[in-house]
């Protein structure tokens, strides 16, 4: 059996690695993209050979998809698919807000759908052991993070949505 997947946006950095991960995958083939920016889902497309479609198109064509949009798009995409019956992964943050996000996961149950947060980090080694001390008492009260996000407005990011806090959800301790 095959596993229909699509591309919900090509916003995020990461959606060409999802494409060429999936596509490494025996059983799983990427057929299609849906993106809000005609060009750039015309570019995806004919990088990875699959077809470039409207979002409805996608969804009606595929078993799951990836959300891969700006950080304020998660929610229609992760949505739209529920609504198709579509599994769906979605790049992190879920969304800029709990609301958003609580609204989302109840969507996904309403639908009987799978939602994943693509959060990869958390299973890294490092991570891993500051959680533990953490839970283990052996760390005091939190008061303050400091954090970065080294991605500037570039050829990953031509738009600099990244960036704005608007469409991203708040900056690099958000993400």
């Amino acid at each position: 059996m095959t596993v229909a997947l699509g591309v919900l946006s090509t916003a995020h950095s990461h959606a060409h690695a999802y494409a060429d991960a999936l596509r490494s995958i025996d059983g799983a083939e990427v057929v299609a993209v849906a993106d809000e920016d005609p060009d750039r889902g015309e570019a995806f497309a004919d990088r990875h050979g699959i077809d470039h479609q409207s979002g409805e198109a996608v969804l009606d064509r595929v078993d799951a998809a990836v959300v891969c949009a700006e950080n304020a798009d998660h929610a229609d995409w992760v949505e739209r698919a529920a609504e198709a019956g579509v599994d769906v992964l979605c790049e992190k943050p879920l969304a800029p807000t709990v609301e958003a996000a609580r609204g989302m996961v109840e969507t996904c149950d309403a639908a009987g759908v799978t939602l994943g947060v693509a959060m990869p980090a958390r299973f890294l080694e490092p991570m891993r052991q500051a959680k533990e001390a953490v839970d283990a008492g052996e760390l005091g009260d939190l008061t303050a993070v400091v954090g970065t996000n080294l991605l500037q407005a570039s050829a990953i990011d031509p738009d600099g949505w990244f960036v704005d806090p608007e469409r991203s959800g708040g900056g690099a301790i958000m993400d």
